[in-house]
């Protein structure tokens, strides 16, 4: 967006608070980026980045990449989950700053009052040892405050590949939700977060309770089960918790 008026043309970008129109979309969503291209209007990104000289965009739609998996010293060939179809890449490079994140936010989406609803989506899994970069899950309500219900770091596995994310949200009975995919650097990883075939429908059995506003690295205590999602009130079992940025492997008992 660039600034103008009587005087002239700014020479600095200007910034905008991003606003949302048009029509929502209807349930159920799905997205699967058919031929590396978005299948719905509305969707929109969001970066970190404040280098003014040079602010590059991360977000990509492609049928074929590669990433380059440290473990093997190689290269690895990804391709979409459904063979013919696209998927969606987000870029990081050796430079780009740990905390560096580019959010994926998908248009509003009619859920009519629904009191639950199921997120899925496929993540290009990658090891620990093959990188350190992160994809947060967010959901909003009526365009209420984004609340987080995954993270990738609770993830564990020795071998990349596709992984299914399935996440029961509770909709708390609003009108219109708001799905936002935050892909993170950390440690200076060049790996890519790639995804592919989103869905939001009805969901059939109760969600877990709505959380609290909390990210973990403010004393907070949070869990979640070994498929990364946040779940508010555990029971007896095997946990992934993550107090002050932290995470650790538990047993409740």
């Amino acid at each position: 967006m660039i600034a103008e008026n009587s005087a002239g043309q700014s020479l600095n970008a200007a910034k905008s608070e991003t606003i949302s129109i048009g029509k929502p979309s209807g349930m159920p969503f799905y997205e699967t980026f058919a031929k590396g291209n978005l299948q719905h209007k509305g969707w929109r990104t969001g970066t970190t980045q404040s280098d003014e000289a040079y602010t590059y965009e991360a977000w990509d739609f492609l049928s074929q990449t590669s990433i380059y998996y440290f473990p093997n010293d190689d290269y690895i060939s990804v391709f979409p989950k459904t063979e013919g179809e696209g998927m969606a890449c987000c870029k990081f490079y050796g430079y780009s700053t740990d905390g560096q994140t580019e959010s994926l936010v998908s248009p509003h989406i009619n859920v009519n009052s629904l009191n639950n609803i199921t997120i899925k989506l496929w993540l290009y899994f990658i090891p620990d040892d093959g990188s350190k970069n992160e994809l947060q899950a967010y959901v909003n309500r009526d365009d209420g405050e984004w609340e987080q219900v995954f993270t990738s770091m609770s993830l564990e596995g020795e071998e990349p590949g596709w992984r299914e994310i399935s996440l029961d949200i509770d909709a708390n009975g609003a009108q219109r939700a708001q799905m936002k995919l935050s892909a993170i650097a950390h440690e200076g990883s060049p790996i890519s977060i790639i995804l592919d075939d989103i869905s939001i429908e009805k969901s059939n059995i109760s969600a877990i309770s709505r959380h609290g506003m909390q990210n973990g690295n403010d004393g907070t205590t949070e869990y979640y089960s070994i498929n990364g999602q946040r779940i508010d009130k555990p029971s007896n079992g095997l946990y992934i918790i993550r107090k002050g940025g932290l995470f650790t492997k538990e047993i409740l008992k």
